[in-house]
Formats: structure tokens, C-alpha cells, sequence
């Protein structure tokens, strides 16, 4: 009969008991660690950890940062670290244009050649000249509106007036700068309002300018230019170009009139529409 024996008394157990013992369930066995440690530590292992539990961010090579919702990617965009991400809090902002044009903070600036002068009153006979000069401009570019907000015109002397409001062109479109908006002062509803710019009856420079790029140039004197009273300076619409608009040759008399008062007279142009050619 087989026994189990200890220190102290010994049991005899029937064979039919030890036979329904060793049916029963098989218990489950699991590695524990060694105690004592055999390395010579006494630090506790700790509880053991649950399979389902998440990794750490150490563990996924990740900094660590609490989970707000975004993903790695969007996450990573909102630092620089070396590898061309970029910094939200200075990435510029973008807009979009009255043509669906996207740009970046918010204008889309011309470069040289852009936008050029077309069309300057720079005499009017209906009103003081501080009221009813004005100056047109086009845009060159065939497809994209370009913004001059940030630009600046000014002559080469004292007169210098900085846009600081958007002022758009539409592709292959003119805008026109006056002294005001006032249509009864003006003699139409200019685009944008100018402010410390004069344009001389005799002799006067414009230069437009753009993050200190000029954008275009020009340079008139009466004798050469066609300046009478009462008349536009207008390029003939063959000539919009940077280049071509620099020539006298290419400028002539407004013959359309804009305004009239009876006996005061008429003023001719055509501020923010196409010239008549020259010679018509």
C-alpha cells in the first residue's frame, strides 16, 4: 500500500482513492522567478503584467505625449526637428484668391513685369488736382489675380503711399488708385484710395514696388509725353508691357470721355476699362 510519509506520522491511503485523485483536473504550472534572486538582488519582481495592456510610447520609439486625438503624422507636423517638418505656430497661412487662386499669407504679391501702368490723369480740368488725378494699372499675367496689399508707389522724391488693404486684380484686368473713392470728387468710383502721392503737370516718376522688388517703372515729362488738360495719359493697348510702356512713343491722348459738367468742360479716359488705340 503506498504511504506518505513526513516528520511526523504516516498515512495509508486506499488504491482506489489515489486512482480517482490522479483523474482528476491537471493543475496548471508557470515558471516563477527564483526566490531568493540568484544575481544577488532583493528588488521585488512586481505583480506580473496583463497580455491585453497597451505599449508604451518609449516602447513605440515615440516621445511621450498624451493621446489628443491626432494622428502620428499630424502630431509630428507641429515641430521642426531637423527633417523639413514645420513649426504651425510660423508655417504661414494660406488664403485664396477671387479666382480660386492659393496663396500664401494671404496675397499672391506680382513679380517685376506683373502689373504695369496704363493710364495716369495727371491734369484734369473738372476739379483741384489733389481731388481728380488718378492712376491706373493692369495685370499682365493671363490667368492668376494678383494682390498689392504690402505694396508700395512712389516717385523719386518725397511721395510714398504703402497699400495696406487687399487690392486685387483680376488676370488681364486694370485697377485704378485716386485720391478717394468719391465719385462726385473723382468723377467715377475709383478701386482704392491713395493718400501722400502728387502727380506732377510737368515732369514726375512712378515707381510700384513689391517686397522691395519694383514690379514696374515709368517716367514722364510733357514734350514728350502727350500731358494736355483735361486728357488721360493712356498706353495704347498693343504696348501693355513692362518694356514698351517705358516709350512716349507708346502713350497717347485719351479721346473718351468719363466726365463732363457743360460748360466746365469734359475730362477724357478710361479709368478700369481697355484704352482706344493710338491714332484713333
Amino acid at each position: 500500500m503506498p504511504t506518505h510519509r513526513n516528520p511526523f506520522m504516516t498515512i495509508a491511503f486506499p488504491p482506489m482513492l489515489l486512482l480517482l485523485v490522479g483523474m482528476g483536473p491537471q493543475p496548471t504550472c508557470i515558471d516563477a522567478p527564483d526566490w531568493p534572486p540568484t544575481d544577488g538582488s532583493t528588488a521585488d519582481a512586481g505583480p506580473l503584467e496583463r497580455s491585453d495592456a497597451q505599449p508604451r510610447t518609449a516602447d513605440m520609439g515615440m516621445a511621450d505625449r498624451p493621446d489628443d486625438g491626432r494622428t502620428d503624422n499630424e502630431a509630428s507636423s507641429d515641430a521642426d526637428d531637423g527633417r523639413g517638418l514645420t513649426d504651425s505656430s510660423t508655417a504661414q497661412k494660406t488664403d485664396t484668391g477671387p479666382d480660386g487662386l492659393v496663396v500664401d499669407g494671404g496675397s499672391a504679391l506680382p513679380e517685376a513685369g506683373d502689373i504695369i501702368f496704363s493710364e495716369l490723369m495727371v491734369d484734369p480740368r473738372l476739379g483741384p488736382d489733389r481731388d481728380a488725378e488718378w492712376i491706373e494699372i493692369y495685370n499682365t499675367h493671363p490667368s492668376a489675380s494678383l494682390s498689392l496689399r504690402g505694396c508700395e508707389i512712389r516717385d523719386d522724391g518725397r511721395d510714398l503711399y504703402r497699400i495696406a488693404d487687399d487690392l486685387w486684380i483680376q488676370p488681364e484686368g486694370f485697377a485704378t488708385l485716386a485720391p478717394s473713392t468719391d465719385e462726385t470728387a473723382v468723377g467715377f468710383v475709383a478701386d482704392h484710395p491713395y493718400s501722400r502721392l502728387a502727380l506732377s503737370n510737368s515732369d514726375d516718376e512712378l515707381v510700384l514696388s513689391c517686397n522691395n522688388v519694383v514690379i514696374d517703372e515709368l517716367s514722364y515729362r510733357r514734350g514728350a509725353f502727350p500731358i494736355r488738360t483735361g486728357a488721360a495719359v493712356a498706353l495704347d493697348p498693343s504696348k501693355l508691357d513692362a518694356d514698351e510702356n517705358d516709350e512716349a512713343a507708346s502713350w497717347c491722348s485719351a479721346v473718351d470721355v468719363y466726365r463732363s459738367e457743360g460748360a466746365a468742360g469734359e475730362d477724357r479716359g478710361t479709368p478700369g476699362a481697355a484704352n482706344a488705340p493710338c491714332g484713333t
